[in-house]
């Protein structure tokens, strides 16, 4: 799937005007006039979720091979995963910008701080201060590490997001099964309107808890899963209806 992903989006990232001369000549200007475009444009690639590549040789050698030739190319990675080893030794060495959101263990902040050389400073921030999303909604903490010329520079920042983007990537199982419900309800767009108006932290799932707890003492019931689907269920047709909590809305209208 990656090696069919990176031809659709970057097989052309890598021509040169000098490749038209292989293709017939009836197409050749048009095309070598393309190709130099791509060559002078500015270029990206992302790939989330690398681990998936990590026990894949071939798939790693593919972004090394790009990796080589990105520089001179106008051709940038950006690669997300969830340990520092899962980019292999070559892809974390020649990384430019590193953007550190937290480890799993003291274990996993430790050997993230040694490959990257962080600081005394950047090791502590590593062990301590990236909690993930604050519960205040005010951001998440991370710590960029960037090399600007020849020299390595650490900034301990704050990634503000705004409710809307919060609903759109929280990957909390409860806010998920919410956001589902309300998308086949009303929409993406209107769905996210509306989440981001009754929880403005982008999240529902301190009122999911509190509903599933309250109801499982009311049952007497001890059925959680069934409990927390009639809360989810319940509370997409407040926000679908704009009633219960939903209610708020009708002040936006």
């Amino acid at each position: 799937m990656y090696l069919l992903g990176f031809q659709i989006v970057g097989r052309n990232f890598f021509l040169s005007p000098e490749d038209a001369d292989k293709v017939p000549a009836h197409v050749r200007d048009i095309h070598r006039e393309r190709f130099r475009e791509f060559r002078e444009s500015y270029k990206r690639l992302e790939c989330d979720e690398f681990q998936r590549a990590a026990q894949a040789p071939f798939v790693l050698q593919l972004f090394e091979e790009a990796a080589r030739r990105a520089a001179k190319l106008g051709v940038r990675l950006g690669l997300t995963s969830q340990r520092i080893t899962d980019f292999g030794p070559y892809l974390t060495a020649h990384s430019t910008a590193r953007f550190i959101l937290g480890t799993a263990n003291p274990e996993e902040a430790d050997e993230a701080a040694a490959l990257l050389g962080l600081s005394a400073a950047g090791r502590q921030i590593v062990h301590t201060a990236l909690q993930g999303p604050r519960p205040d909604g005010s951001g998440a903490p991370l710590l960029l590490q960037i090399k600007v010329g020849e020299d390595w520079y650490e900034m301990f920042l704050l990634n503000t997001l705004g409710p809307i983007e919060l609903w759109a990537l929280s990957t909390k199982p409860e806010d998920v099964a919410l956001r589902r419900r309300v998308y086949r309800a009303l929409g993406s767009v209107e769905a996210r309107r509306r989440l981001s108006r009754v929880f403005p932290k982008g999240t529902a799932s301190d009122e999911i808890d509190r509903r599933t707890t309250a109801q499982m003492a009311d049952t007497n019931s001890v059925d959680a899963q069934a409990a927390l689907g009639g809360v989810v269920s319940g509370l997409a047709r407040e926000i679908c209806d704009a009633v219960g909590l939903g209610a708020t809305l009708r002040e936006a209208a």
